[in-house]
């Protein structure tokens, strides 16, 4: 999908109504209008270009074919009357229109797409509104996206996944050009790097391979760096802060070792996993079981 559509689809998800857990509440029946004015502002362009943005952006979202392994949207009992190898497809908005004088857009959004946007909350779609909407590449789009989806879901510092999994969550995993690991590294994730770390909140972004099979790359590690990181160890219950210790506090460190243990055991129990410290939660955010530790 081009990055005229991309846009118009951002801001219809920033237009929804959420619940007082900012949980986005999806209304099938709600038509968003995105003005050529608002765009522009948004997007960072001069208005002339935003008008033509928004004709092309309209007609091809009402256009463009999603095709989604239908085990995505179906429950397990109803996989079970179904193909296994399934595809849905469909279109994002059911209903589009414009006007050139009048200088706006309305858009209304399938019903078919609501999973993928009700389980989004305000620190993911803010973030997202204005990052997203100002990266012009795709491939950097498509990265940053996904790294906001894993922040959201309570991973904020990495994610571990199958190179398999990774290439298919950024769309690419068909393309003959990514085949090979250090292509993809090279040709995608390094470029793409570069222009979000440019662009947006992120100033780290580190792939490195942590399992591989017969000889290749096979599993690997996401780490990242971002400006409201500290916040979310904070939330998660972790101690963030300045390494550097004052004379004081170092002489005072050994008499107070046995007390800080005790306030975090009261806080909350941490285990060591991979290397990392995490609460219950952001483990099995992470994808770890927490009584295999």
């Amino acid at each position: 999908m081009g990055l005229s559509a991309r846009r118009i689809l951002y801001l219809t998800i920033v237009q929804q109504n959420r619940d007082d857990d900012g949980v986005i509440l999806f209304d099938e029946n709600k038509i968003y209008r995105i003005t050529a004015k608002d765009y522009a502002q948004l997007c960072g362009i001069d208005t002339s270009v935003a008008y033509k943005q928004l004709k092309e952006g309209v007609e091809e979202i009402r256009t463009h074919l999603m095709r989604i392994p239908q085990s995505e949207l179906l429950s397990s009992d109803e996989m079970k009357k179904r193909p296994k190898d399934g595809m849905l497809l469909f279109t994002l908005a059911n209903y589009g229109f414009y006007s050139d004088g009048a200088g706006y857009i309305e858009v209304k959004l399938d019903p078919i797409v609501a999973p993928y946007v009700s389980n989004l909350k305000n620190n993911f779609t803010s973030q997202f509104l204005l990052s997203g909407l100002r990266l012009p590449d795709s491939n950097a789009n498509k990265l940053y996206i996904l790294l906001r989806e894993w922040i959201s879901a309570g991973m904020s510092a990495f994610k571990d996944i199958s190179v398999e999994e990774l290439k298919y969550q950024l769309m690419i995993n068909d393309t003959k050009t990514y085949n090979s690991f250090k292509r993809f590294t090279d040709l995608f994730f390094k470029r793409a790097v570069k222009k979000i770390i440019e662009t947006t909140e992120f100033s780290k972004i580190d792939i490195e391979i942590i399992e591989r099979q017969k000889r290749k790359a096979y599993m690997v590690r996401i780490s990242y760096e971002y400006n409201e990181q500290k916040q979310h160890f904070k939330d998660a219950g972790f101690i963030t802060g300045s390494n550097k210790k004052s004379k004081t506090e170092k002489l005072g460190a050994k008499n107070n070792i046995e007390n800080k243990h005790e306030k975090l055991d009261k806080k909350e129990e941490l285990k060591q996993i991979k290397g990392r410290f995490y609460d219950k939660k952001t483990a099995e955010a992470s994808g770890y079981n927490w009584d295999d530790y």
